[in-house]
């Protein structure tokens, strides 16, 4: 009987150490070696300005702070970056965060972030990236002045399935427009006439998107009463709270582009900030609509990865 009950005294010393242990590890990790810069950093967010003006959509990257030691990173630029919840190690000095990330052995980019201020819902800080290729500096911006916003919404899971949409595009708010004008006047020499009132274009393609739940997604398009798959030898996407990147790539080359989407039952809206040549924002947007099958009803209640996707040129 002692012995029975010293047995149970040491596993109840042992279990006590575990937990203590634990206790501290947890602790540590979330104490910040300086205190110039606020806990509420702690998050997911997502640049959404730089130096106070709206940021293209596709120049959109996203990070998460977990702890006071490491984090993820999330963009799209191109065929060359493609981080999808890239780990990092973080470093804090004074009110500074820095961290690195490769996204493939070729490239690597450094990011620095001196907090300005943050608070529950949004992170102000003055930014400087740089990424390497090769050996070759091939981006290097900042100081600037970057906007962050914290993420809430996620739609990760409620995307799974099929979708179809027909594209829309939107001019410019009609200051833009002007500024696109001048700018096309000044090139061609001439005085063209500077439209005030636009309306949106609407491009007759039904377009399908099946995104599966192991990353990868396939886009079909309907050629008269047939849907055709778009051969891709890559086809990958991620969602990060509310922007939607995808990538895809074949022989002759590849490319990526990010979308702000909102879903809501059975539709869902993509919208986005596009660059002209003349360096003037356009807006673009793309309704859609959840093609109904199995996966489409069962999914967005709780995404398992050994559901499979149905084929929407069956549909």
């Amino acid at each position: 009987m002692k012995t029975m009950q010293k047995l149970l005294v040491g596993a109840v010393i042992v279990g006590v150490g575990m937990l203590m242990s634990c206790s501290e590890k947890k602790k540590s990790d979330f104490d910040f070696p300086t205190d110039k810069i606020d806990k509420k950093v702690i998050g997911r967010w997502v640049m959404t300005d730089i130096d106070g003006k709206a940021l293209p959509t596709n120049g959109k990257e996203a990070f998460t702070i977990y702890s006071a030691q490491k984090g993820f990173q999330s963009a799209a630029f191109g065929n060359k970056i493609w981080l999808n919840k890239a780990e990092f190690k973080l470093e804090i000095e004074e009110n500074v965060l820095f961290w690195s990330v490769q996204p493939n052995e070729n490239v690597q980019s450094f990011h620095r972030h001196a907090i300005n201020f943050v608070n529950d819902n949004e992170l102000d800080a003055t930014s400087h990236a740089i990424v390497i290729d090769n050996g070759d500096t091939i981006k290097n911006v900042g100081p600037i002045r970057t906007r962050f916003t914290r993420v809430t919404d996620d739609f990760a899971k409620e995307i799974i399935g099929t979708w179809e949409g027909k594209l829309i595009v939107e001019q410019d708010e009609p200051a833009e427009m002007e500024k696109a004008a001048e700018n096309k006047k000044a090139r061609k020499g001439k005085k063209d006439k500077i439209v005030e009132d636009v309306q949106p274009v609407n491009i007759e393609e039904l377009h399908r998107w099946q995104y599966n739940t192991d990353g990868t997604f396939a886009h079909y398009l309907k050629t008269g009463e047939n849907w055709e798959l778009t051969s891709n030898a890559v086809s990958e996407y991620f969602v990060y709270g509310k922007l939607l990147c995808s990538r895809w790539a074949d022989s002759t080359g590849g490319d990526s582009e990010c979308w702000d989407i909102e879903i809501k039952d059975d539709a869902m809206k993509w919208a986005a900030l596009r660059l002209n040549e003349d360096g003037s924002l356009y807006a673009t947007s793309l309704d859609l609509t959840r093609v109904p099958n199995e996966v489409s009803a069962e999914v967005p209640k709780e995404a398992s990865e050994d559901t499979p996707v149905e084929n929407p040129a069956e549909q």
